[in-house]
């Protein structure tokens, strides 16, 4: 990953199943915007994916050939195609910071989003780290899903 673009908020993690992007803010854990694992098993025709759907699986002759296809290609792909041509990072919460959310973007204020809660954007980051604005009010093209607690079913 491009060390210069939106250094100090995006850290990517390698693990034993696959890559994750984690988004930080003031040092904190806050959000993923991108992940991909795999579930590496064996069969008779080479490795696959376990969690791929049976008529999207494909066998691969070892775990490094799976591997590669799987997960570093797509991560490469989402670097050169959507991280390389993002503008901003915006990050959104509820007021008391239950809900976090943070999202990769062309515009500063997106609009046409759908949230879960009363979210608000706390800031907008530029790829050279520069916070652009602060809680600031969500476009009225977004929509904010206020889902009502659903009562237990008594039998």
């Amino acid at each position: 990953m491009d060390a210069g673009r939106f250094s100090g908020y995006l850290y990517p993690s390698l693990g034993s199943r696959g890559i994750e992007v984690h988004v930080e803010w003031d040092g904190e854990g806050f959000d993923i915007v991108w992940e991909n694992e795999v579930s590496v098993k064996k069969g008779a025709g080479g490795y696959y994916c376990a969690q791929c759907l049976p008529d999207h699986a494909k066998s691969y002759p070892s775990r490094e050939a799976l591997w590669i296809e799987h997960v570093f290609e797509p991560f490469a792909n989402w670097m050169n195609h959507t991280l390389a041509r993002t503008n901003f990072l915006n990050f959104y919460a509820t007021d008391e910071w239950g809900i976090t959310d943070a999202r990769l973007s062309e515009t500063e204020h997106p609009g046409g989003l759908v949230f879960l809660g009363d979210l608000i954007q706390i800031a907008s980051v530029t790829p050279d780290g520069t916070v652009q604005s602060r809680d600031t009010p969500l476009p009225n093209s977004c929509r904010v899903l206020n889902l009502k607690p659903v009562s237990k079913v008594s039998r």
